[in-house]
């Protein structure tokens, strides 16, 4: 389906104005994809486990301590 929006500048950040259509509230998460000269919106659905987030930490990708 193809929507029209807006696209307005606010202080240094460009927002999209979108209808009530594509049923997304304020700060719902998305993914912007942008390929030739065109960006897709995508409702983020991730749902992160924070287990499952730690067990990927490795000495390799540990942030150093900060104070």
């Amino acid at each position: 389906m193809m929507m029209n929006a807006s696209i307005e500048k606010n202080k240094n950040v460009l927002t999209v104005s979108l209808p009530d259509d594509v049923d997304l509230s304020d700060l719902s998460m998305v993914e912007v994809v942008s390929k030739d000269s065109s960006a897709v919106f995508k409702r983020n659905t991730s749902n992160y486990a924070l287990n499952d987030l730690l067990e990927k930490i490795t000495p390799d990708n540990l942030h150093r301590e900060i104070f």
